[in-house]
C-alpha cells in the first residue's frame, strides 16, 4: 500500500512541477520545450514501477497473490461448506416437522448432519420436542429412518407437559 502511495504522489508532483514551469515560461519555442520535457518527465513519473522492476519482482508478486488467492479460496470453500451444512440441516428439520404435522403431531425439530470424506453432508441425528402419541412416534421414527437414514439410536424424542 505504502508503494501505491509513494507512486501516486510521485505523479502528482511530477504534475504539479510541470504545470508550474509551463505557466512560468514565456511563450514560444521555450514554452514549448518546457511543455516537452513536462510530458516527458510526468511519463516517467507514471511508467517509474515498470522501469524499476527488477526480474524477479515480478515473479514474487505474482506468487504472493496467488498464494492470497488460494487463502481467498480455502476460506470461501470453508464458508461454502458451513452454509451447505446449514442449510441441509434446516430443510431435513422442515421436512420432518411437515411429515410430523402430517400425523396430527406438533413439535420442533432439530437436526445434525455429518459429513464424508468427500465433502458431502448427510442427516445423521435428528431431536424432536413437542406433543404426540405413540403411534405417531413410532410413525415418525420409522419415517426417519426409511427416508432419511437416520438410525433409531440417533433419534431423540422429547414431550413437553400436555396443556
Amino acid at each position: 500500500m505504502e508503494f501505491i502511495r509513494a507512486w501516486l504522489l510521485g505523479i502528482v508532483g511530477a504534475a504539479i512541477l510541470a504545470a508550474l514551469a509551463e505557466e512560468l515560461s514565456p511563450d514560444g519555442s521555450v514554452k514549448r520545450v518546457v511543455r516537452l520535457v513536462g510530458g516527458v518527465l510526468l511519463l516517467l513519473a507514471v511508467a517509474k514501477p515498470v522501469l524499476t522492476l527488477e526480474e524477479g519482482d515480478m515473479s514474487l508478486a505474482l506468487a504472493e497473490y496467488h498464494a492470497q488467492a488460494g487463502g481467498y479460496s480455502e476460506a470461501l470453500e470453508l464458508e461454502n461448506r458451513a452454509l451447505t451444512k446449514a442449510i441441509i440441516e434446516s430443510e431435513t428439520a422442515a421436512y420432518i416437522a411437515d411429515k410430523a404435522n402430517e400425523l396430527g403431531a406438533d413439535c420442533r425439530v432439530e437436526v445434525i448432519c455429518d459429513g464424508d470424506e468427500e465433502g458431502n453432508f448427510y442427516p445423521s441425528q435428528a431431536r424432536l420436542v413437542g406433543k404426540w402419541t405413540g403411534e405417531q412416534q413410532e410413525a415418525l421414527a420409522e419415517m426417519m429412518e426409511r427416508d432419511l437414514a437416520i438410525s433409531r439410536e440417533k433419534q431423540q424424542f422429547e414431550r413437553t407437559a400436555e396443556e
